[in-house]
C-alpha cells in the first residue's frame, strides 16, 4: 500500500506515520491505510501469516456482497459498558447545548452571505470558487440539521424541529424533517437491511462498483444520501413535514424575489458541491464504510480540524453510543474514557478527503462494503440505551412498521 500519508493519534492531532515500535500480543499490531489506522490484535506467537496479509491490496474475485453480520451493532453493547463505568458523568453531558442555536443561525447567515455575493460575478473562477467555499458551509448546514434532529438545541421538540426547518432554508429543497425520521432509524437500526437507509440499495452497489463509477457516487454523493430513503422507504406525511415544505417554499419565495432565478441556482450549486469533492464531505464515507473486510468495525471516528465546522460528527463512535450529548461535548466523553475510544482495534479516520480518495482508488472497497444484518438480528427493540433515564427522554424512539 505504501507509506500512509497521515495517521490520527490518540489526541487527535495528525501526525506524520512511523513504523510502529514493536508490540505484546496484548496490544496487538499497527497495519495502516492510506486514510485510517488500526490495531489487529495477534496471538502469543506474534501476528499470524492471515494478519500479516491483511492489508495486502488486490482485485477481490467472485461476487461482491455486503458485508453480512449475526452480531448485534457494536453500540448498544459499549453503551451499557460505559453506563455501568461512568454513568453519573456521562448522563452529566446529556442535554441540550446552550449555543448550539446560535451557531446555527450563524451558519445560515453565513452561507446566505457568501450567496448574495457569489451569485453576482461574472468572473467564472470567482462564481466556482465561491460556490465550493459556500458548499463547505452548507454542508456544515447538512451537519446542523443532523445535530438538532437529535434534540440538543432546546428542551422542546417543537422548538428543535423549527430551528432544524431555518437551518434548511439555504439548502433550497426541504429536507431537514425526513432526514430525522430515517437519521433516528439509522441509529436504532444500524445496518438492518430494508430499515437502515444510509446503505447503499443494490442497484447503488451494481451501478457504482468501478473506479469511474465510485468516482461519481463520491462527486454526487449528496443526491443519493438524500433520496435514497425516499425511494426505498416512501416517508409518510406529517405535521413536521408539512412545516418545513411551506416554510422551505417561503423562504424560496423570498430569495428569488430578491436576487432572481440566479440566487436559486447559486444554492443549487453549492448543495452539490456540498456532497462532492470538499475537505468535510468524505465523511459520508469515513462513517461506516468498512475498509477492512476481515475486521469490520462499522463505524468510525475522526479527530482532526474540520470538526470545527461540522459539530464534531468525526466523534461519530462517540456519537452512536450516545447521541443524546450534543457534539459541544463529545470530546469531554472521549476524554473521560480513552480506554474505550483508543482502544486497541478502533479504527480511526486520519482524513475525510483521504478516505473519499482511498474508497474510490482502493480495489477492494466499494458500496457493498457496509455491514448488513437480517431485520430484528440481536433483537434490538427497544430504546438505545439499555438503562432507563432521563437521559432516554432526550432521544425518541422509533416505531417499526
Amino acid at each position: 500500500m505504501g507509506t500512509p500519508r497521515r495517521s490520527a493519534t490518540p489526541s487527535g492531532k495528525p501526525k506524520r506515520t512511523a513504523t510502529p515500535a514493536p508490540r505484546t500480543a496484548s496490544d496487538g499490531v499497527l497495519t495502516q491505510h492510506k486514510s485510517v489506522n488500526i490495531k489487529v490484535p495477534v496471538g502469543p506467537d506474534g501476528p499470524s501469516a492471515a494478519q500479516q496479509k491483511i492489508r495486502k491490496t488486490k482485485q477481490i474475485d467472485g461476487p461482491r456482497d455486503f458485508l453480512w453480520s449475526e452480531r448485534p451493532e457494536p453500540h448498544k453493547k459499549r453503551t451499557a459498558e460505559l453506563l455501568a463505568k461512568y454513568g453519573k458523568e456521562i448522563r452529566a453531558l446529556t442535554g441540550p447545548c446552550p449555543w448550539l442555536k446560535y451557531q446555527c443561525l450563524l451558519n445560515v447567515a453565513v452561507v446566505l452571505g457568501i450567496a448574495a455575493w457569489g451569485h453576482q460575478q461574472a468572473e467564472w473562477w470567482k462564481y466556482w470558487g465561491a460556490a465550493w467555499v459556500c458548499g463547505i458551509f452548507i454542508h456544515s448546514a447538512f451537519l446542523a440539521i443532523h445535530e438538532v434532529t437529535h434534540h440538543v438545541a432546546f428542551k422542546s421538540q417543537v422548538l428543535n424541529d423549527a430551528l432544524a426547518c431555518i437551518v434548511n432554508w439555504p439548502i433550497v429543497i426541504p429536507y431537514a424533517q425526513m432526514f430525522k425520521k430515517y437519521h433516528a432509524e439509522h441509529h436504532h437500526y444500524q445496518g438492518w437491511d430494508g430499515v437502515d437507509t444510509d446503505i447503499p440499495s443494490e442497484l447503488e452497489v451494481f451501478l457504482f462498483r468501478s473506479v469511474p463509477g465510485k468516482f461519481f457516487f463520491v462527486t454526487t454523493q449528496i443526491l443519493f444520501y438524500a433520496l435514497r430513503p425516499c425511494l426505498v422507504r416512501a416517508p409518510k406525511p406529517t405535521v413536521g413535514v408539512l412545516f418545513n415544505y411551506l416554510s422551505q417554499a417561503a423562504f424560496d419565495y423570498v430569495w428569488w424575489r430578491l436576487f432572481g432565478f440566479q440566487g436559486l441556482l447559486f444554492l443549487l450549486i453549492s448543495v452539490l458541491l456540498a456532497g462532492s469533492w470538499n475537505p468535510v464531505s468524505g465523511h459520508f464515507i469515513s462513517e461506516h464504510y468498512v475498509f477492512d473486510p476481515e475486521g469490520r468495525q462499522e463505524t468510525h471516528s475522526y479527530y482532526g480540524f474540520w470538526n470545527i465546522i461540522s459539530y464534531n460528527v468525526g466523534y461519530h463512535n462517540e456519537h452512536h453510543d450516545f447521541p443524546m450529548i450534543p457534539g459541544s461535548r463529545l470530546p469531554a466523553l472521549k476524554k473521560l474514557a480513552p480506554e474505550f475510544y483508543d482502544a486497541p482495534g478502533l479504527r480511526t479516520t486520519a482524513s475525510w478527503i483521504g478516505a473519499a480518495w482511498d474508497f474510490v482508488w482502493d480495489p477492494n472497497v466499494a458500496l457493498w462494503c457496509r455491514v448488513k444484518r437480517e431485520k430484528g438480528a440481536g433483537q434490538r427493540t427497544g430504546p438505545l440505551l439499555v438503562e432507563k433515564s432521563k437521559a432516554d427522554a432526550q432521544y425518541p424512539e422509533v416505531t417499526m412498521p
